[in-house]
């Protein structure tokens, strides 16, 4: 019997399949635009040589803002002095003819690192075509803290499973520690989560991360099957590439279609007492742009449109906001119909599947803790994290609702601009802050008042703890980031277990981001502007560990299946429940 069964032919993506593809792809760009500034030196097509001392001046204006607008720039790094003697490292080693714009991408890459922030990085200039990726022709996984084959073609099938051991001579634990110092990472799901998702994958920063690659034609990939035993496959590198790559292992578990919605569920059994919930994706749900026109921010009105056509399945949308809002799928309406459902059927296990989750709004998390857990619990989830403000120039630049009056509410002593926000709980200790319970449900409530799908459902007092079944369970992976982190660690602390690989977000962290653009490369990148911690008294935790991890051994037991993670899961709750 064959270690895993392959599918031997997939056929070419369909063309609603290559639209959904290429929608989630331009909803990506659409959301960094968003954020990012577009770069305004760097072209298409070219890597112009820059002078320098423009690139000198541009490692200052970067310097500048890590020290005025990050929060602690200083605590990944060694401190303040460290942080200089690698700004006047960088600075000293800048070519007398200066660079290219990728090449001073590179030469930025370890003093952005340093920061030790997964929030803070660079955005690379590469131009890379998806069809000619020009690096290793294979896809891989992650599980445990290795790489293995998760995809290949053709002619490689018989390479699915295996682990990841040298590229080019260079031994794994050498690839992840040159990734870490290419980017800022908190912990190495980040390093496995780049390395596996574009950097092996795409020319330009398998060079990068390779500089001993020097036949382009093809690459060294040394691999371990199951059993132990390496050995180095020498490939090609095609011209051109399917992609997905077409040969995968088969797998058991049957995913909700998410061609129109990237938040679904379904009951994985006729008596309905599993429900599968997949969240792919928190940007495009109605609340977000509900809550953008509440506060003034710029309605994103092609953006809607594509959600309301991808939703709806038609070619035009309408051009009043209201209508258009009206059309775009809302969570709220979607956990509603969940919940009831699974009250209906006495549901006893909700599987919730945030493997791709990678972020973007947070308060979907709040609709979902509110209608199984109820306020109350909502409440003391959000009560139990801190936050640290840091009141830059930029910060109030890019929140101009935000006043220094109104941030001085409660305080012991007026902060001023460029000071720090402890969060209430340290202010209470002054007697100064409103209780603990009192402040998260103000926040709470201004929240609702500007959602009105959410609020229709919150008035009515209907979903409080309208239903929770006897098991909830997260599944996990790297790519669990941001908004889908914070929406795992809610439903964690309410109780439910957690399967998978961890997230390559530690649970102390930065984040609340500003965008900027570099003034002479034209390098644009994203600071942030908070601290997170949502394990206070654990200021070193890096990694959030799954209460179920999955190991490379039960991966190899269910045939390499790409939602292994659910199998292993539905094998916990069978455990549980006997």
């Amino acid at each position: 019997m064959e270690m895993f069964q392959v599918v031997d032919e997939i056929p070419p993506l369909s063309a609603q399949e290559e639209e959904i593809g290429m929608y989630r792809a331009r909803m990506r760009v659409l959301c960094m635009l968003a954020t990012l500034a577009i770069p305004t030196g760097y072209c298409a097509g070219s890597d112009p040589r820059i002078d320098r001392e423009l690139l000198i001046n541009d490692v200052r204006q970067l310097a500048e803002l890590m020290e005025t607008v990050h929060p602690d720039p200083y605590m990944n790094g060694g401190g303040k002095i460290a942080f200089h003697r690698r700004l006047q490292e960088t600075l000293a080693t800048i070519p007398e003819g200066g660079m290219t714009v990728a090449g001073f991408y590179r030469h930025l890459g370890p003093f952005v690192a340093a920061i030790g922030d997964a929030h803070t990085w660079l955005r690379d200039p590469y131009q890379t075509d998806h069809r000619r990726p020009g690096g290793i022709p294979l896809r891989f996984g992650i599980v445990e803290d290795t790489l293995y084959v998760a995809a290949t073609q053709k002619q490689d099938s018989a390479l699915l499973g295996q682990r990841l051991v040298a590229v080019e001579g260079v031994p794994f634990e050498e690839l992840m520690a040159r990734q870490g110092r290419a980017i800022g990472a908190e912990n190495e799901y980040l390093l496995l989560r780049h390395l596996a998702g574009w950097v092996l994958w795409e020319r330009p920063f398998l060079e990068h991360l390779i500089p001993e690659w020097k036949d382009k034609d093809r690459i060294r990939v040394l691999l371990r099957d199951a059993s132990g035993s390496a050995e180095q496959h020498v490939m090609q590198i095609p011209k051109r590439l399917r992609r997905p790559l077409p040969h995968r292992p088969s797998s058991q578990i049957r995913l909700p279609a998410r061609d129109k919605c990237d938040f679904v569920y379904e009951f994985m059994n006729e008596d309905r007492k599993t429900a599968l919930l997949v969240i792919d994706d928190m940007t495009g749900y109605r609340e977000v742009f509900e809550w953008d026109r509440s506060v003034g921010s710029a309605f994103d009105a092609d953006r809607a449109r594509d959600i309301y056509k991808r939703y709806t399945g038609t070619w035009l949308a309408p051009r009043d906001e209201d209508k258009l809002i009206e059309g775009i799928p809302s969570a709220t309406e979607t956990f509603q119909k969940l919940v009831d459902e699974m009250k209906a059927a006495g549901t006893k296990q909700l599987l919730i599947d945030l493997r791709h989750n990678d972020g973007g709004a947070s308060s979907m998390s709040e609709f979902l803790i509110y209608m199984l857990h109820g306020k109350r619990k909502l409440l003391s989830l959000k009560q139990g994290r801190r936050e640290v403000r840091r009141f830059s120039r930029r910060y109030f630049e890019n929140n101009s609702n935000i006043s220094l009056a109104g941030i001085n509410q409660g305080k012991p002593f007026r902060l001023k601009a460029n000071d720090y926000d402890l969060g209430p709980a340290y202010y209470r200790q002054f007697g100064k802050a409103p209780p603990a319970q009192t402040g998260v449900e103000a926040e709470f409530e201004a929240l609702v008042a500007r959602l009105p799908s959410f609020e229709r459902a919150y008035r009515t007092g209907e979903y409080e703890a309208r239903y929770c079944p006897e098991h909830v369970v997260v599944i996990c992976s790297p790519d669990t980031f941001s908004s889908g982190w914070t929406l795992m660690y809610y439903l964690k602390e309410a109780g439910a277990l957690v399967v998978g690989t961890p997230s390559s977000q530690g649970p102390n962290c930065f984040g609340d981001i500003l965008s900027f653009t570099l003034k002479h490369s034209g390098l644009s990148g994203i600071v942030s502007q908070k601290r997170f911690e949502y394990y206070p008294d654990d200021p070193k935790a890096t990694v959030l560990k799954p209460d179920y991890p999955l190991s490379y051994e039960k991966l190899a037991e269910y045939d390499f299946d790409p939602n292994a993670e659910i199998r292993y899961a539905l094998e916990v709750l069978d455990k549980l429940g006997s």
